[in-house]
Parts: structure tokens; C-alpha cells; sequence
């Protein structure tokens, strides 16, 4: 065992509480930050795909947006296989609508995506 690397005197203890109490405290509260602006981006992306969603069952708001959706769909970060059940709906829907341009763009989307 080392001598001398632990405190000895009452001093030496609070001198290393004073030290390690704001290390650690500063180390926790970056921990939690990090943690929490992953929770809010993630929040964010499923709010934007259900924004997608909306834009890709409208029909009213027009092709281009709709054109300009499925490309946001390529790079939204959620999981995949939720991503293809939408994509595979937008298909549907898309074909009800009578755009077999825009099918035709989800249909190259979703062989991206891993089967679900």
C-alpha cells in the first residue's frame, strides 16, 4: 500500500472535497446537458417526420412539396424500420392520389430501407 497518498489531517480532507466536489459536479451537470440535447433532438426528428407525414397525405399542398418531403425523408433520423412503414403508406396513399412520379421516388426511397 502507498503511504502518504491519502489525506491524513482534517485540512487535507476538505481541501479534496473542495476540489472534487465542483469536478464532479461539473462533470455531471455536462453529463446530463449531453443527455438532454439528445433527447430534445430526437423529439425534434419524430416531430418533423410527423410534419412529412402531413405533407406526403395532403394532396392540396402541392407535388413539389411533396417532392421536397420525400427527400427530407432520406435524411430524417429515426429508426428505419418505422421509416419504411411510412414510406410503404405514402406509397399507398400516393397511388390513391393518382402521383406515380412521387410513388415511383418513394418506391427508390424504400429500397434504402430495411425490410420491415
Amino acid at each position: 500500500m502507498a503511504v502518504g497518498i491519502y489525506p491524513s489531517t482534517y485540512e487535507q480532507w476538505i481541501a479534496l472535497f473542495g476540489v472534487l466536489l465542483p469536478v464532479s459536479t461539473l462533470a455531471g451537470t455536462a453529463c446530463w446537458r449531453a443527455w438532454t440535447y439528445h433527447r430534445e433532438q430526437r423529439q425534434n426528428e419524430w416531430k418533423r417526420l410527423h410534419e412529412l407525414i402531413g405533407i406526403l397525405h395532403d394532396g392540396s399542398k402541392g407535388l413539389f412539396l411533396q417532392f421536397a418531403a420525400v427527400g427530407e425523408l432520406r435524411t430524417i433520423k429515426v429508426d428505419k424500420r418505422t421509416l419504411s412503414i411510412v414510406v410503404d403508406l405514402a406509397i399507398k396513399t400516393c397511388l390513391q392520389q393518382g402521383h406515380v412520379a412521387l410513388a415511383d421516388e418513394l418506391k427508390h426511397l424504400r429500397a434504402e430501407l430495411p425490410d420491415s
